[in-house]
């Protein structure tokens, strides 16, 4: 019975070393997207912070305000927010390629249209100039001097 229960407390120690090295890592790449695109220059600490330092950093307003118990670890819901934005990204990126693929077709569509348009004009602008040559010659002198 204590080993099932060691054995469960050791796989919940790793899951959450790996959840808190996975958290790490993911703040790393927002602090360097960060600093690019402030134009910040990064340094790294060349030892961690000592937890009884870190309450000297945190803001000014995390006193007994609900949003200060939020900012100060107490009850940050991050995994569930990160999950949800993950979700909404995902949703996002859908839809862009959903309009890339829209605009393509609507691209096309428009070349096709042209085209059509342009051949019509032509086909219809050469059998008038053939049945009719005179109001032909008489709506476009330059066409019909043969400047056109």
């Amino acid at each position: 019975m204590a080993s099932r229960a060691a054995t469960a407390a050791a796989t919940e120690i790793e899951v959450a070393l790996g959840r808190s090295a996975e958290r790490v890592s993911e703040l790393g790449r927002r602090r360097s997207e960060i600093a690019a695109a402030h134009e910040l220059e990064l340094s790294e600490p060349e030892q961690p912070m000592q937890p009884d330092e870190s309450r000297h950093w945190q803001p000014a307003w995390s006193g007994s305000s609900g949003a200060g118990k939020a900012w100060s670890g107490q009850s940050l819901g991050c995994p569930e927010e990160y999950e949800a934005e993950k979700v909404r990204v995902d949703e996002l990126s859908t839809q862009c390629d959903d309009l890339d693929r829209s605009l393509k077709e609507l691209r096309s569509l428009v070349r096709d249209l042209t085209q059509t348009i342009d051949a019509r004009f032509d086909e219809t602008s050469r059998r008038w100039r053939t049945t009719s040559p005179r109001p032909w010659a008489r709506c476009f002198p330059a066409a019909a001097a043969g400047c056109g």
